[in-house]
């Protein structure tokens, strides 16, 4: 994705912005917005001080057909159970499902993270 930067009737482009996935054995997964693969080990290195050795053997570029379908979720925020004594309360119309994913609340999709972010850093993590 090509990002521009508008300066009053000017747009300057800058270097398409590109999602990578960290993938440790453990299975524990961090996902990076960066300009290029050593753009994000780089980040990635310093954001989480650790050295070379220290990263994993997967790093992955996702193709950017798939960013529409990958979350950033907020864990603190479950999806209502209908089966609740408060849920016809508090959602009198129902709630929409479509706002939620895996039982919790939709923040964004990785598509929406990077169209709104011009700079390297970490989107998301499974380490919680």
């Amino acid at each position: 994705m090509a990002i521009g930067i508008l300066f009053g009737n000017l747009i300057l482009k800058t270097k398409a912005m590109k999602i990578f996935e960290f993938k440790y054995k453990s299975g524990e997964i961090d996902w990076v917005l960066a300009t290029d693969k050593e753009d994000a080990i780089e980040y990635y290195m310093n954001h989480n001080e650790i050295c070379e050795g220290d990263l994993p053997e997967e790093i992955i570029d996702i193709q950017e057909s798939k960013w529409d379908d990958m979350y950033v979720i907020d864990m603190d925020e479950s999806e209502p159970n209908k089966s609740d004594l408060v849920y016809e309360i508090d959602y009198p119309d129902g709630h929409n499902e479509d706002d939620y994913f895996n039982g919790y609340k939709i923040l964004y999709t990785f598509k929406e993270y990077a169209e709104d972010n011009v700079h390297t850093s970490i989107i998301a993590t499974t380490e919680y």
